[in-house]
């Protein structure tokens, strides 16, 4: 799980800021490049077995492969990604769009980074891939914002508490 946040939430978006090429001396650009491959290696090999850790490590797995295709491991890591993804969101998400761990904390945590998942097939052009999870996402949303009460809380389930779901 960390070495899929620190892709997604350290390390790339530092190498993808439009100053990055300016701010970063060339010793510790190189050395963020070549970490790519072992956190994708890592997240490939010793990923979870099941559950938004899961999704979360895939997520991370297809952003490598998505944004470095010069890596010769890219179009299987994300295959790789993809098929793992769905899988587990076939799991996770119920027919009703709620997550099975029937959890208002759970259920954003689940759906963002599914997004964040469509959101890469959207940007990359992979419209097959996207067509295949954009409805299941959309009933994933449509059940988390149905379940708010007209102020903005999610119902008190499972590991739930009191919080503005709405924002």
């Amino acid at each position: 799980l960390e070495v899929a946040r620190r892709v997604e939430k350290a390390w790339m978006p530092v190498l993808f800021a439009p100053q990055a090429s300016t701010a970063l001396d060339d010793d510790v650009l190189a050395g963020l490049l070549a970490d790519i491959p072992e956190h994708a290696i890592a997240l490939r090999e010793f990923h979870s077995f099941s559950g938004n850790h899961l999704i979360t490590e895939m997520t991370g797995l297809a952003a490598i492969a998505i944004a470095f295709p010069e890596f010769k491991d890219s179009p299987q890591w994300l295959e790789f990604a993809l098929a793992e993804a769905r899988a587990e969101t076939a799991r996770e998400i119920y027919p009703d769009g709620a997550e099975t761990d029937l959890s208002n904390l759970y259920q954003p945590v689940v759906l963002l980074e599914l997004q964040r998942l469509v959101d890469m097939l959207a940007a990359a052009d992979r419209n097959q891939e996207l067509a295949a999870r954009r409805p299941t996402v959309e009933r994933a949303w449509n059940y988390y914002a149905n379940t708010l009460d007209p102020l903005g809380h999610g119902p008190l389930n499972n590991d739930s508490s009191v919080g503005d779901d709405a924002a």
